[in-house]
This record gives structure tokens, sequence and C-alpha cells, in this order.
């Protein structure tokens, strides 16, 4: 614990000083920014993306980029009303990074949006963003503290809704004991929250609550501490590598007690300690939007179709912007018709409250043959009368 609050402390005294410096005269210039005409002669909109494409989160940072490629082929076929850039930069998944890239984009690419990915990276880039009036939307950030609906949105689904049919599921199936294992990390931190706050309504007592540190490679004492607690369902918030070390450690210490999550799992199917696994996750993309990442041959829908709508969305309101005045709109022209918007994209059910949470479809899934198919409480139930296990 001592070494997460040093470490939170040092993080908060970083975004601070690099604050510090950002608005002491390195703001951006926005109507330098908004003066930018393409060799088209339309006005154009530079859409900065911050993905960790490398380090221990890449594989996720690459499925997030088959979006966005998906979502630029969809945008050069079309006739629009503005010219887009899409600039994308890496950032390891490291705070440090991502300060250092955003900054670049925000002063010297000039963007007039930015969308960083995951609730670290959003929380990170929200002070710059803010300050410099620049339009942001955090791709797969689940921290509800981080909008505010003006400029600032985040696109992932509604934690304390998932939490809620997390539990109701838990409910529903007879299970009362559950343990919290979770990395550090602002999202896995709100689901914490939510599902300590929640768990007694639904009749479910929380029995243990660990967490541990990004980097942190030995897991055994923790899964001792909680199999001593003896829950009946460990929620499970983790990361590559953690998450299949975690794993290993789970199995060789002898703990048989089934796992879940909100949001976590997808994208770690292949894991053969959470097959047979139930889970809750939004993320669930159109069929036609499955269909064109079968078709290539891609990887996860979840991530390809949060990151095809976080960027999808902000051409969407230029455009709708655009077509009324011809103008290029500004950063909280474009956050206001957002609530508005009706948009259809990658995936489902996508709408923003007044909040600035672009949200989509939760619902319950199945891990089978390491892929996560959409179930009901009705169909788990069943296995678990087939087989013993939730």
């Amino acid at each position: 614990m001592k070494n997460f609050l040093q470490a939170w402390i040092w993080g908060l005294l970083l975004v601070a000083v690099i604050g510090i410096l950002y608005v002491n005269g390195r703001r951006m210039d926005l109507e330098a920014a908004k003066s930018t005409i393409s060799k088209s002669g339309k006005p154009v909109v530079k859409i900065g993306i911050i993905l960790p494409l490398t380090g221990e989160a890449g594989q996720l940072g690459q499925e997030c980029l088959q979006g966005i490629e998906f979502l630029q082929k969809d945008v050069e076929s079309k006739q629009t009303v503005f010219d887009y850039q899409f600039i994308i930069e890496d950032d390891q998944m490291s705070p440090k990074e991502t300060a250092m890239v955003g900054r670049k984009l925000m002063e010297q690419g000039r963007v007039d949006a930015i969308v960083p990915t995951f609730s670290t990276a959003a929380n990170v880039i929200k002070p710059f963003a803010k300050s410099a009036g620049v339009l942001m939307v955090g791709n797969c950030a689940t921290d509800d503290t981080i909008p505010d609906g003006v400029t600032l949105f985040t696109n992932a689904a509604k934690i304390q809704e998932e939490v809620a049919l997390f539990l109701e599921t838990m409910k529903g199936l007879g299970l009362k004991r559950l343990a919290i294992l979770s990395v550090q990390q602002q999202g896995a931190y709100k689901a914490r929250e939510y599902l300590k706050k929640l768990a007694p309504m639904y009749g479910i007592e929380v029995v243990s609550d660990e967490h541990f540190l990004f980097g942190e490679r030995d897991f055994r004492t923790l899964w001792l501490r909680i199999r001593e607690t003896k829950p009946e369902l460990v929620a499970l918030f983790a990361f590559e590598p953690e998450l299949s070390i975690l794993l290993k450690h789970k199995r060789q210490m002898g703990v048989t007690t089934p796992s879940s999550s909100t949001e976590w799992f997808i994208g770690f199917e292949d894991e053969a300690e959470l097959n047979a696994m139930w889970h809750v996750s939004s993320g669930a993309g159109t069929s036609e939007f499955g269909k064109r990442l079968k078709n290539s041959d891609a990887g996860n829908v979840f991530y390809a179709a949060y990151s095809y709508d976080s960027v999808g969305i902000i051409v969407a309101a230029y455009e709708k912007l655009g077509a009324q005045t011809k103008n290029k709109p500004t950063p909280r022209e474009v956050g206001a018709v957002l609530h508005d918007l009706d948009y259809h994209g990658a995936l489902r059910g996508v709408k923003v409250d007044k909040n600035g949470i672009i949200d989509s479809d939760i619902q319950l899934w199945f891990i089978q043959n390491k892929t996560s198919v959409p179930t009901t409480l009705d169909k788990i139930r069943k296995l678990k009368e087939n087989k013993n296990q939730p």
C-alpha cells in the first residue's frame, strides 16, 4: 500500500509539473489549428489518438489500431465536409509517456480533438485538454469521474451498471461471498469501489479485497490470503502479463474458486483457466462490424469496436455541424452536439448521457473455445447445474 501511495503521489506531481509548464506559455493556438486548410480546400480536423502500441499492453493497442484503420477507410470513402487527419502516438501505457505524447499532439500537432486510451491515460490528458479547450474522448476509459459532458467525454460502458449486472448474476446463481483481486489502476479502482458499495444491496459479502501494482510478478501470497476467506467467486481485474501469472499462481496454490470480471476478460479468452467462466462487458459490435473483423483476420471485436466509435463519433459530430454551417466548429460546439447525435457505428446502442459518458449495451458473456459469446443467467444456471460450477 505504501508503494502504491508513493507512486500515486509522484504521478500527481508529474502531472502538476507538466501542467504548469504547459499553461505557462505553451498553450496550443486553437485559432492556428482552425485555419488549417487541405489541398482540397476543405478545413482540416486533426484528431490525436494515443494507444499503447508497444509494451505490456501492446496487443490491446494493436487491436485498438485495427478499429482506427477501419474507420479511416470508411471516412476516406465518403464525401465529407472536412478532411480528417488521424495522428497516432504510442504511450506504452506509461503515464510519463502519455503526458509527453499528449503535449506533443496538442502543442506541435495542434489537434482539435484527442483520444487517449484507458482510464490512466485519460486522467493524465484530462487537465491538459481542459486547459487548452481541446475536445477529449477517453477510449475504453471506465473511470466515470473523467468526463464533464462539455469537452471531456469517455467511451466505455457505465461501470456502475456493469457492476450491478455482475452482482445480480451472482445473486441469481446463489453466490454470496466475493473476493476482489485487482491491479492498482483507475478503471479497476472504480470497479472495486462500486462492488464494495453495491454488494450489500444484493446480499453479497466482500470477504477479501486484494490489490497489486503493475510489474509485480509473485501473487502466491495474495491467493493464499484469498483462499483463507473462502469466497465463492473472485472478481479479477488485471492486464497482461500479470493476468497470465495470476492465473498460473492461482493454479499452483490450489485455488479452485471460479473467477469473473467486468470488461477485463475481453481479449484474454485464450487463457485456459478462464474457459467456461462468465463475465460482464459491453463491446458487443454490430453484426456488420463483426463480419468485417472476421473477414480481415483482425483481432478482438471489443477494442476495435470501441476505438472505431471513440474517434468515429467525433467525426460524425463535426460532419453534422459542418453540414449546417460549412464552418469548422469549436470543441464546445462539437461536445454539445454529441449529446443529441444519432450515431450508428461499430458498437450497439451507442448513446451519450448528460455527464459525457458515451455508453453502449452491456450483457453477460460466457467464455467458450477461447471466445466470449453472449449468454443469459438461465443459460449459466443450466451450465452450473450440469457442471457444478458458476
